[in-house]
């Protein structure tokens, strides 16, 4: 989801990445990869001609004057918004114009766009009549000439021509032209037009529109602002202002300001930019299903609209609705639909490739591990937290939102999508997006994001590398460079380049926590880089980004109870923090929820006995064999690990857990059987690769996958020593020694035994 504020709120789940089938070496076409789209991208048939539907093509600069170049792709917009005003024809807009443009034109902007060509644009797009016109400057007067055309008989109707000396007069030469078209001279219709007088203000629109397009957030933000300074009434300005802030920092409340400005000034706008901007008023003040049933009204008034198409899928991502099933109360269901969201995607990308935005959704709908639920609007107000772990049923995706507090039936989900391998399929699917994605857009960075990520999550590290060092950082903006730092330091540490993944932590630090000042995400934020300090053994960094409240010390406890080190307190903090934690759950979920409270601190304690806080012990099979092992019931612990592990070890090494084979393996030695803890740690090893070692282990992030790595090579150190492996004890000591190389004084005595065991080892 955009934002993080679920973040806390939801059960992780496995971690193992799923195989897949090894990359053609070529593309069906004889091309390497990435290869060009397929189903994506076909081109549908020619829908029937409507004679109420009007296309405007961009106008020709006959005298190639620079000053009046930019009316050549304004004029389709301009024009597009005055004939929309009428209420009994429909006009293509000019964002769908310029996709047809792109895949039916000449190549080249200076190509002249011929008759035949402009009939052919207008029957891909169901245009019975099409305006197609000449920019003529001489002097100090500029002309604008639109010729009609019958696409059906491809006969010239009409030719129109209005004239001025005046460059601020150019918005109304097309007002009145508009007019002229029509045949409706001296006619009104029932509102305005562009939204604005100024024409430095339109321009600047204009030149954003093309950067929002083109995925350059920082560049389109940058010119909606400069829109906005000419004339702080344009509301089409606010409303895609708001949208780039959605993407650059969807819990600003500045994204709330400029929807609710457009809102507010956009009665003199055409019916389909009113009703686009009141979906958007509508999802930034988190009112989904109002957004999607305004969406889904424009694509049944017109279901060649990309932008509703997008608009659709994007509100049925991001709604977190739980409502009861009509037939039975106790069970729930998402009030949206991720299959509707994704084929509302699919739609837009048929109709537009370039259209970028829904590559990103679509990216993430198929490489999202669960979806977050709530029983209110917004997680902000949520009454109940709910869980969902997609499905793939007959190629349909399906979420069941599950209680949190039902871990036990979460657990047998999870079970299930692993025996459907339904991460497998949508790994294989998320990665031939992205290389879609990445045929569509080159040169675009988050398409480069998108397909290293997809890659990383496949276990194919080096390929994933150079992806990702094609993504041009300097070209990123400020959220996806710090994705793209993310996913190299998580490359990092999965092939044990320890060195340069603290360089990447500072680089992370150093990029997110500048641009949020105070609040809920600044929170989250230093709570990651805590959890990832944790893992470099960095303790006193990650208290001071936790700071001491109660969260803040129980995840310190965790991040050093992770390295080996048992905070005197523990006891303490642990039992205030499940009481805080449990308070915040509703009556019926407090029972589970005590444990879900301290799995973090559960599973950090992995091959270690201590006394555990007094409470009901959980149902969940796996949350009851960490606790016995951890209380040091060996009795209970020993059947539930021998059903457990079997089940996990069978899995493939593609897909398996290594956290789950090093958890294994602490217990199979604490069980007293080191043969099989031996076997465990080197499918611990190999798993690694295929593991998302930044992936929390517990319900709220204070232990990541990877904060269990120095014990992990600790104990394979210590168990290949004890067994005679002497070149698998050095190289694991070498590993603590590395990722350690910058901890702090508190962890030396844990580097001074390694270093006496490498020194007893020998060279």
């Amino acid at each position: 989801m955009r934002g993080s504020a679920i973040r806390r709120c939801v059960l992780p789940v496995l971690l193992a990445l799923a195989a897949l089938r090894p990359a053609a070496a070529q593309c069906p076409d004889g091309t390497p990869p990435p290869c060009r789209p397929s189903g994506i991208t076909r081109r549908p048939a020619n829908p029937p001609l409507d004679a109420r539907t009007w296309i405007v093509l961009p106008f020709e600069n006959i005298a190639r004057a620079p000053d009046i170049e930019w009316l050549r792709e304004a004029s389709v917009n301009l024009l597009y918004l005055d004939l929309s005003r009428w209420r009994d024809i429909r006009v293509v807009d000019d964002e769908r114009v310029a996709d047809l443009m792109r895949t039916a034109a000449p190549a080249g902007r200076d190509a002249q766009l011929s008759l035949e060509t402009g009939l052919a644009v207008a029957r891909r797009a169901g245009a019975g009549r099409l305006v197609m016109g000449d920019l003529l400057k001489v002097g100090n007067r500029t002309a604008v000439i639109a010729k009609v055309f019958n696409v059906q008989t491809g006969r010239r109707e009409r030719t129109v021509r209005q004239e001025t000396a005046h460059a601020d007069s150019l918005m109304h030469v097309f007002s009145r032209l508009a007019q002229a078209i029509l045949a409706v001279e001296g006619a009104r219709s029932e509102s305005g037009t562009t939204g604005t007088t100024s024409l430095e203000a339109y321009r600047e629109y204009l030149s954003g529109v093309r950067h929002l397009n083109a995925w350059e957030l920082d560049s389109a933000g940058s010119r909606f602002r400069a829109a906005l300074r000419a004339d702080t009434g344009f509301a089409l300005a606010h409303y895609k202002l708001s949208v780039v802030l959605g993407w650059q920092s969807p819990g600003s409340p500045e994204r709330r300001v400029h929807a609710e400005a457009a809102n507010r000034m956009s009665a003199a706008l055409p019916p389909r930019e009113r009703a686009l901007i009141r979906g958007q008023h509508a999802q930034v003040n988190d009112r989904w299903g109002e957004a999607c049933e305004t969406y889904a009204e424009l694509v049944r008034s017109d279901s060649s609209d990309v932008e509703a198409w997008y608009n659709l899928g994007e509100c049925n991502f991001h709604d977190p609705m739980v409502v009861a099933t009509p037939d039975d109360s106790t069970r729930f269901r998402f009030r949206s639909s991720w299959e509707l969201s994704l084929r509302s995607f699919r739609r837009a990308l048929e109709l537009d490739p370039s259209y970028h935005l829904a590559f990103a959704h679509v990216h993430d709908i198929l490489s999202n591990e669960f979806r977050a639920g709530c029983q209110a609007e917004t997680m902000v107000r949520c009454a109940g937290v709910y869980v969902a772990l997609p499905l793939l049923v007959a190629d349909t995706i399906a979420t069941e939102p599950l209680p949190l507090a039902r871990s036990q039936r979460i657990g047998e989900v999870a079970q299930s999508r692993e025996r459907s391998d339904a991460r497998r399929r949508f790994n294989e699917l998320a990665l031939d997006i992205a290389q879609q994605w990445v045929y569509a857009g080159p040169n675009e960075g988050r398409a480069r994001l998108a397909l290293g990520r997809a890659l990383l999550r496949l276990g194919r590290l080096e390929r994933a590398r150079r992806e990702l060092a094609q993504a041009s950082p300097s070209r990123l903006s400020a959220q996806d460079l710090a994705r793209w730092v993310f996913d190299r330091l998580e490359i990092d540490l999965r092939i044990d380049s320890f060195a340069p993944a603290r360089r990447m932590l500072d680089s992370l630090a150093q990029i997110l926590l500048p641009q949020i000042s105070e609040g809920n995400e600044r929170t989250q934020i230093s709570q990651v880089l805590a959890a990832i300090s944790g893992i470099f053994g960095q303790h006193r960094r990650a208290a001071s980004l936790l700071g001491d409240s109660l969260d803040g010390r129980y995840r310190l406890a965790v991040i050093r109870l992770a390295n080996g080190l048992v905070p005197d307190s523990l006891g303490e903090i642990e039992t205030a923090y499940r009481d805080w934690y449990v308070g915040r759950q509703p009556p019926a979920q407090r029972a589970q929820a005590q444990w879900l409270a301290l799995r973090s601190s559960l599973f950090a304690s992995v091959g270690t006995t201590r006394q555990l806080p007094a409470g009901p012990r959980p149902a969940d099979p796996g949350m009851r064999l960490v606790a016995s092992l951890v209380s040091g019931d060996t009795g209970a612990a020993r059947p539930l690990l021998t059903e457990l592990d079997s089940v996990a070890m069978s899995t493939p090494v593609e897909r398996g857990d290594a956290v789950a084979a090093l958890f294994a393996a602490a217990a199979w030695l604490q069980l007293g059987d080191s043969s099989t803890a031996m076997t465990r740690l080197g499918q611990f090893i190999q798993r690694l690769p295929y593991t998302q070692l930044l992936a929390p282990v517990g319900t709220d992030g204070a232990l990541l996958a990877g904060g269990l790595l120095p014990r992990g090579w600790l104990l394979v150190g210590d168990l290949a020593a004890a067994t005679g492996n002497a070149d698998l004890a050095r190289a694991a000591y070498l590993r603590v020694l590395s990722l350690w190389a910058e901890s702090d004084p508190e962890l030396q005595p844990v580097l001074n035994r390694v270093r006496a065991a490498l020194a007893r080892l020998g060279s």
